[in-house]
């Protein structure tokens, strides 16, 4: 934890330094000392922290010495619930907190676990939670996502969607030599619990590993970070070309911005409205001198967006979302959308308002792709 902490804010050689003269002061010319212990994520013997220092035995978790007592076995969890009355919530926690693999033993998270139980005793409807990874920064996460390219970020939305990607495996990775834009940070987020190997073969003279996210505590944290970038990036971002679009009527254009945000995006929301609902609405509040509106009774229902002028009452839009279904197209569902509006009288709101011209936009959503028209 220093050391991440000393990475990720600019003082990485200068805790360095002062941790090897510590370390080399305790454990290489210490003669009260029998032998030391220490545990961490990554191999602290390549950090060169120890100057001279020898006769270490490094163990990580792609080797199978010592793994049992560094989490807790099935056999384990099922016997802390029993003991606490909780047996019919194993299934549960075996989804959040389950998917560790060191050497060939499956382990399950201790602190998360445990912290359910405490609070599982005093509220038998309590919801499971991230509770490992929010005692961390979760930093790599971020800086994974924020500086990745394209490719990375594709391997990311393999892996949320429940697939595996195989990476080369490097025992020897620091915060030093970490890159997010190498291969090196596969292997880091191996080791500090982020990922789990499903394989480790041998390609060569080379180790290999197929990786994918060990439970939904962890799918849950990739989530929520590429979320909070993904809404800081539309907030910073120049809309102006795409809110013109929308206002003059400019339908292609207004497909056109939609799709490269989309591009952006992370498709584990595919075929949810909400999802898309939010996204649109994100993207589309730019001025303070248009109101964007969600969900809004007007007519005989409820529209699902709605931007007007509050100051000159001059124009005002309607946008009405559907999600493809099987069987289903976009160009179908932008219909649909559109003859909703109509059926449904959603711009009698605006009408008793004194909105004078109403623009009306069928959106249509298929994964990553979107078709509009006006």
């Amino acid at each position: 934890m220093p050391l991440e902490n000393a990475y990720f804010n600019g003082f990485y050689e200068d805790m360095i330094n002062l941790i090897r003269s510590v370390f080399e002061s305790v454990l290489k010319t210490n003669d009260s000392l029998e032998f030391g212990v220490l545990t961490g994520c990554l191999r602290i013997s390549k950090e060169s922290i120890f100057t001279g220092l020898n006769n270490l035995s490094v163990h990580s978790v792609t080797d199978n010495a010592f793994v049992a007592y560094f989490g807790f076995t099935e056999s384990e969890v099922k016997e802390g619930l029993e003991y606490y009355n909780l047996s019919d919530c194993f299934d549960e926690i075996k989804k959040w907190y389950d998917g560790y693999l060191f050497g060939e033993t499956e382990i399950y998270n201790p602190w998360s676990v445990l912290k359910y139980i405490q609070f599982a005793l005093n509220n038998k409807n309590h919801i499971l939670q991230t509770y490992w990874v929010n005692t961390s920064s979760n930093s790599i996460i971020h800086e994974l996502i924020t500086k990745s390219d394209r490719k990375t970020k594709n391997d990311i939305e393999t892996l949320i969607t429940g697939g595996s990607i195989d990476k080369q495996l490097y025992d020897d990775i620091t915060y030093a030599n970490m890159n997010v834009k190498s291969e090196y940070i596969w292997s880091f987020l191996l080791h500090t619990g982020y990922l789990k190997p499903a394989q480790i073969y041998q390609k060569g003279i080379y180790s290999y590993f197929t990786a994918v996210i060990p439970n939904t505590e962890i799918i849950t944290t990739y989530e929520n970070t590429f979320r909070q970038w993904f809404n800081e990036s539309i907030r910073i971002a120049d809309k102006s070309v795409l809110l013109n679009a929308v206002l003059n009527g400019e339908a292609e254009i207004f497909e056109l911005e939609v799709n490269r945000w989309l591009l952006k995006s992370i498709s584990y929301h595919d075929g949810y409205e909400n999802f898309y609902h939010g996204f649109l609405v994100g993207l589309l509040e730019y001025s303070d001198e248009y109101l964007v509106e969600s969900n809004r009774e007007s007519g005989t229902g409820r529209n699902d967006i709605v931007i007007k002028n509050v100051l000159t009452r001059g124009i005002a839009v309607i946008l009405e979302i559907k999600s493809v279904g099987k069987g289903e197209s976009l160009d179908q569902m932008c219909d649909v959308a559109l003859q909703q509006i109509d059926d449904r009288r959603y711009e009698v709101g605006l009408v008793n308002e004194g909105y004078k011209k109403i623009l009306k936009y069928g959106i249509a959503f298929e994964g990553k792709r979107c078709k509009i028209k006006r």
